[in-house]
């Protein structure tokens, strides 16, 4: 059987042998990411998600080409480097691995007036996942011994309208990060990695405040553009098999294509609006986009400048060690050197080198 159910073999402790994630599978056979070969169902392979589509030949499938691109030109704003980026989301939700260790933070308008572009792009994961596909909210997931909820999701996308009550930051990270989880559930102990990619639906980010904050570098915040999707186009032409086979072939060159050169590249507008979000409930990080540090500045100099920025701007003042972390956000790191016998302490831009 293709699909380990865990439910019928956790009668003791297990630890799932997780082939290769670049085997895909579909619901006809398997597709080998690497090779571009699609053959039936291999005796060697064990694998624990599945999409809920049939595989077919780019070439062989009569999609709606011009529709697809257009609305991913329209929910993209227009741009091209953000529309790569959310073709990229969807193929690398199609894999079993989370690359780059990211949490993706989808930020856009949700109405119960209309239909909107944003929740029907987040509607494409189901369509294409189906049991592979998740929505646990944050509160769900925040016990340790939750993450077995995740147990052959490749995606799971949390719907963050408000600042949750609960949420474990530590637990939160390691799914993130992929790392083996020995979890305990009511059929025995589980020890698998989670592969999951992680996904907020937020309409507005102040209405979840500084809930993300402790997560780092960790997540990128998307901004999309919103509009009323039955104002250009028919959801039902969307979702036909065709359209959704082959957004998730040209999803998955994607990832292949950033597999073979290792280079993942966040478009300006995402870093921006990321960076955005940070320096509004980080005041070190609204500190050094108030003052950049251009090439090089004395360490003592910048700290106490920042304390009179948190001062005049009535701002969280924080101590010099976690000051230092919020400058790593910002790519500036600490350095030092000697002359005429003299040490002098610094951070430089590394983006400068």
């Amino acid at each position: 059987k293709l699909v380990i159910n865990f439910l019928s073999v956790a009668t003791k402790n297990i630890e799932t042998a997780e082939s290769p994630y670049h085997y895909v599978v579909f619901n006809n056979g398997v597709y080998n990411l690497e090779t571009g070969e699609f053959q039936p169902y291999p005796a060697n392979v064990i694998l624990t998600s599945k999409l809920n589509i049939d595989y077919m030949p780019l070439d062989r499938i009569s999609a709606d080409v011009e529709v697809m691109d257009k609305f991913l030109d329209k929910l993209s704003g227009g741009n091209p480097e953000v529309k790569k980026f959310l073709i990229f989301l969807l193929g690398i939700s199609c894999c079993r691995a989370n690359v780059p260790k990211l949490l993706y933070v989808l930020k856009g308008g949700n109405s119960l007036e209309c239909i909107t572009a944003k929740s029907v792009f987040l509607g494409l994961f189901p369509a294409i996942l189906g049991d592979s596909f998740s929505s646990y909210s944050l509160e769900e997931l925040a016990d340790k011994n939750s993450t077995s909820l995740l147990y052959s999701k490749s995606c799971n996308i949390s719907d963050v309208s408000f600042k949750p009550d609960k949420m474990n930051f530590s637990n939160f990270r390691r799914v993130i990060s992929g790392n083996t989880r020995t979890v305990k559930t009511d059929y025995g102990t589980l020890m698998f990695a989670p592969y999951t990619t992680m996904i907020f639906d937020v309409e507005n980010m102040s209405d979840i405040e500084d809930t993300i904050l402790k997560l780092s570098k960790n997540f990128k915040i998307i901004p999309l553009t919103d509009f009323d999707i039955e104002d250009d186009f028919d959801v039902n032409v969307l979702y036909k098999n065709e359209n959704l086979l082959y957004l998730t072939l040209k999803a998955l060159d994607v990832v292949k294509e950033f597999v073979s050169s290792k280079k993942f590249t966040t478009p300006a507008v995402i870093e921006e609006a990321t960076l955005e979000y940070i320096s509004n409930y980080n005041s070190v990080v609204g500190y050094c986009k108030d003052y950049p540090v251009e090439e090089v500045y004395s360490k003592e100099l910048y700290f106490t400048q920042y304390e009179a920025w948190c001062k005049a701007n009535n701002a969280d003042k924080v101590c010099y060690s976690e000051f230092g972390k919020g400058l790593d956000i910002m790519k500036y790191k600490p350095d030092r050197k000697s002359y005429n016998n003299k040490k002098y302490h610094y951070y430089f831009n590394s983006k400068f080198n």
